[in-house]
């Protein structure tokens, strides 16, 4: 089983388990039996989460990743540095903003 694959199945449990708690909560409002409307949204969520999942998490990551392997040593470099300078600048400046 593939990493992407079990990413899909992960989100089309997430996925189904939300569409089937909004499906009990709209059931009154489309004249549906409550069991009727959770499982029509629960395939509902689950096809979603199927289809959608790789776009939220694995895609993503991949291209972050061919960013960074593209990206010069140099450059990688100086921008950890500035967010070095960035992180510390703001831990010494929250306490005081903060009053």
């Amino acid at each position: 089983m593939s990493l992407e694959f079990g990413f899909r199945l992960i989100g089309m449990i997430v996925f189904a388990a939300v569409g089937a708690s909004f499906g009990g909560q709209i059931a009154d409002d489309i004249n549906l039996p409550n069991e009727a409307s959770s499982l029509l949204f629960l395939l509902v969520g689950a096809l979603t989460g199927l289809i959608m999942t790789p776009w939220i998490t694995t895609r993503p990551a991949k291209a972050a990743r061919d960013r960074i392997v593209d990206t010069s040593a140099e450059t990688l470099a100086t921008s950890m540095i500035g967010l070095l300078f960035g992180l510390i600048l703001s831990a010494l400046l929250a306490w005081p903003l903060s009053l």
